[in-house]
């Protein structure tokens, strides 16, 4: 099953990066599989082929046995490079698929990413075969060999084919020493991107110090970089927002003593609302109370009361009439009494009808 997951991953990978060649016959060696791409750096870096080493371990690909990843030049010669992705011991391991390897994991995808990322960011020789990629060594090495095309090829550990490069003898691995300041004026870079580009020595007098034995040269250029001056520019802008807001702070404080007399005003229309609430109050509860006294029993009450006097009344006329031996008037009696007979019915009605009414309420 390890096996067959193994030429899954590599079949897959040769579909997608068709440049990449497979050693099968270091399996027979050492039980490992050798996929090699040989990739042509910008004319940056130097513009030389440099050799990816993919190392496929016995186990490939279970877990914990993923690709190892090295560099080499066009001879076969290990190089020792600076870059984001390769650690002290000269390995790449800052791929995240190469650090936590599994079965899910895809080589084709590791290989195409290590080719765009060092399209994108070239890597630095340190030591080796420094030749072939065209970096400047402080150390002795001999010629580089010439590239004549981009090619895509296989190494084996021995001489590239005669087509892509001319045979270059193996530079031993040695480790830069430091550079002597040189005595010719050297310039400081107009940008950032061209650092990558500088020699060793010329790194050493950027990071030194001025002949007055001042600000160092490497402060002096990142004063003069574009983003450097927006950083001051924006800076300036943070000051004069602070200057506006202090100024702001002042004027509102100025303002403090009219906010302290309108708190008083404010005061004091709340003392003045809470009088008004309580003769608010007080006029709600004469009003309940003087409601009470008209609920309908004592409205009932009340009509049937002046009903009874109104026919006491047309009683007492008529009682008058008959003891007044003729000195009342017929008109002034009839006058008399039917008013309070009709005041009698008119109030016996009232009482009568409001009666039924609180009746058919209480029903319902």
């Amino acid at each position: 099953m390890n096996t067959q997951r193994r030429d899954q991953q590599i079949a897959a990978a040769e579909r997608m990066v068709p440049q990449a060649r497979v050693d099968r016959a270091s399996r027979a060696r050492s039980g490992e599989i050798i996929v090699q791409v040989g990739l042509r750096l910008p004319a940056a870096a130097g513009g030389a082929t440099i050799v990816i080493k993919f190392i496929l371990p016995a186990a490939f690909p279970a877990r914990g046995a993923g690709p190892i990843v090295q560099l080499h030049d066009m001879a076969g010669n290990t190089l020792l490079c600076q870059h984001h992705w390769i650690d002290q011991y000269g390995q790449l391991v800052g791929h995240p698929d190469v650090a936590h390897w599994d079965y899910h994991k895809d080589l084709g995808v590791v290989i195409r990413d290590h080719i765009q990322e060092f399209t994108r960011r070239s890597p630095v020789v340190i030591s080796g075969a420094a030749a072939a990629v065209g970096v400047r060594q402080p150390a002795v090495r001999t010629a580089p060999p010439r590239v004549v095309q981009a090619v895509a090829w296989t190494p084996t550990g021995g001489a590239p084919p005669p087509a892509a490069v001319a045979r270059a003898a193996p530079v031993p691995l040695v480790r830069p020493q430091p550079a002597p300041q040189p005595a010719a004026a050297i310039q400081a870079p107009a940008a950032f991107a061209a650092v990558a580009r500088l020699r060793l020595e010329e790194l050493s007098w950027l990071d030194a110090g001025g002949a007055d034995g001042g600000a160092s040269h490497r402060e002096a250029f990142l004063l003069e970089q574009p983003e450097c001056v927006a950083l001051k520019q924006l800076r300036a802008k943070q000051r004069a927002a602070a200057e506006r807001n202090a100024k702001s702070a002042e004027e509102n404080l100025g303002l403090a003593n009219q906010v302290r007399v309108l708190q008083a005003e404010v005061a004091r229309l709340d003392a003045e609302a809470a009088v008004q609430a309580t003769h608010v109050v007080e006029a709600t509860a004469r009003l309940e109370a003087a409601q009470a006294g008209y609920t309908a029993p004592r409205v009932i009450v009340r009509l049937m009361g002046a009903a009874n006097v109104a026919k006491n009344a047309g009683r007492d006329v008529y009682e008058d009439y008959e003891c007044s031996d003729g000195e009342m008037s017929v008109n002034k009696f009839c006058g008399a009494y039917v008013k309070a007979q009709r005041d009698y019915h008119h109030l016996r009605a009232k009482a009568d009808k409001l009666r039924d009414l609180v009746h058919l309420g209480h029903q319902t």
